[in-house]
């Protein structure tokens, strides 16, 4: 795995273990170790040409959502998880929880449905309705999906 590139000024304040927690019970999840490692470096942050293949399509990863305490009054604010959570729930199926936001209003989720190690699913908001979600699936976990992740070729 290359190491992901961020822009300038996009990850967000640092996050207490409190707070997570916080979030893991207003959703009913608990988080993978390997993602809140990840977080402590990148919360909310916005990578530079990052892309995965999902099927013969590439898809870009806009923002990771952040843990962001005063969510009310920080511009991260809205990219807060539990945030984007409770804005999209009822399209979701419990167990099921975004953690960065693509192109196009769609959002990768962990996938805590089968229990154990959480899978990753992208999550489609043009097909979802309430009730009647729509995934495809991206990877086996966490740690799968940013092996997957690629950086975008720039030509001069």
């Amino acid at each position: 795995m290359q190491t992901i590139k961020f822009e300038i000024g996009s990850i967000g304040r640092p996050f207490s273990d409190d707070y997570v927690m916080e979030v893991e019970s207003e959703i009913g999840i608990k988080f993978p170790l390997a993602y809140i490692d990840f977080m402590k470096h990148a919360n909310g942050g916005k990578p530079i040409k990052q892309f995965f293949s999902i099927g013969s399509n590439e898809k870009v990863i806009e923002r990771f959502l952040s843990f962001v305490e005063d969510y009310k009054n920080d511009e991260l604010g809205l990219y807060d998880i539990e945030v984007v959570w409770s804005q999209i729930e009822d399209r979701l199926e419990e167990g099921v929880c975004p953690f960065a936001a693509l192109f196009a209003g769609d959002f990768l989720c962990f996938d805590f449905q089968k229990g154990g190690v959480p899978s990753i699913v992208l999550w489609n908001h043009d097909a979802a309705a309430r009730g009647n979600p729509c995934y495809q699936h991206v990877a086996n976990s966490f740690d799968e999906f940013l092996t997957s992740l690629k950086a975008a070729e720039i030509s001069a």
